[in-house]
């Protein structure tokens, strides 16, 4: 039993620790965050968005995706397709791809076979009008 106890008591400090760490881990990705660190005001709006608190991070999404935060600009762009914390609008989730599709290190977000719609939409000239009024509007840095 004295083996037993030693195994709980060590579960329940390395329990503490790990809360401990999590807690100042929440907090320096808070005060990144209140600095504008745009990864760190990413993570946090990915939280809340997770926590179904979607039209506040999508104020969040939108605000980095005009600064040219590539996660954001495809983020976005998916909330677009599906309507989630923005009503749904496949010309505005084209416009966002094809704003990070200018981007070096961008990566199609979505199964191209089941999405071919949006790939079509991306490479018509609405769209690239589209972005461009959006990326204009928004003094967009197309690439961070």
């Amino acid at each position: 039993t004295f083996f037993f106890g030693l195994i709980v008591l060590s579960f329940i400090v390395l329990s503490i620790i790990n809360r401990v760490a999590n807690k100042i881990k929440s907090n320096k990705l808070k005060q990144d965050a209140n600095e504008g660190e745009p990864y760190a005001k990413f993570q946090l709006a990915m939280k809340q968005f997770n926590k179904n608190n979607g039209r506040q991070s999508i104020a969040i999404f939108q605000e980095l995706a005009n600064k040219g935060y590539l996660d954001s600009q495809v983020l976005l762009s998916g909330c677009y397709f599906n309507g989630y914390g923005v009503e749904k609008d496949h010309k505005l989730c084209a416009a966002w791809l094809y704003i990070a599709s200018l981007n070096d290190d961008f990566t199609f977000p979505f199964e191209q076979t089941s999405h071919a719609n949006i790939i079509e939409l991306m490479d018509t000239e609405e769209t690239k009008q589209l972005a461009h009024q959006l990326m204009v509007k928004n003094g967009l840095i197309v690439r961070i």
